[in-house]
């Protein structure tokens, strides 16, 4: 959680830093010094737009016992049900998983591709329903992981208490 916390927190810093490069809020030495400043703001903004963007889900995902816990609260069973479904999470995880190889992410992610092109034919709906399923893929990645290391967490410490109390004997 924490790893990811901090890298979180690094994309957000990139995306203001490269923010104040564009809007022009940089000593005039620097401009003077670093003639190439618009392309490094360019290329930041980019790598912590889509890094901050996997990331933000994936810290959505560690929290998301918080808002299951009050969605299954102030609502019916049958909403409570279908957030239960495995079959419903994994097609929305593989739609999700689907639509970021698609839209060839990882390629943004490792600058591979220094361009963003969107298709201006893909209806914006479309286009929504699209990157929140991608959302919803790693919200899902990252509560998985989440419970799984808990889960080991909680069989460690309990084999090691069985192996103290075996060992003082």
């Amino acid at each position: 959680m924490l790893i990811i916390n901090l890298l979180t927190f690094l994309t957000m810093f990139g995306l203001i830093i490269s923010s104040l490069i564009f809007l022009d809020y940089i000593p005039l030495f620097l401009k003077t010094s670093f003639p190439n400043l618009i392309n490094f703001a360019r290329t930041l903004h980019l790598l912590s737009a889509y890094w901050g963007f996997i990331l933000i889900s994936m810290h959505l995902g560690l929290h998301w016992q918080i808002f299951y816990n009050l969605i299954t609260k102030y609502t019916k069973n049958k909403l409570s049900y279908l957030l239960n479904s495995k079959l419903i999470l994994w097609i929305i995880f593989l739609y999700g998983l689907n639509n970021f190889i698609h839209y060839d992410l990882i390629s943004y992610m490792l600058l591979q591709n220094n361009f963003v092109y969107f298709n201006p034919s893909q209806s914006l709906l479309s286009f929504f329903v699209d990157y929140l399923s991608i959302v919803a893929t790693f919200i899902i990645l990252s509560n998985y992981l989440r419970k799984s290391f808990l889960n080991f967490q909680t069989k460690d410490c309990i084999l090691s208490h069985i192996l103290y109390k075996l060992d003082k004997k």
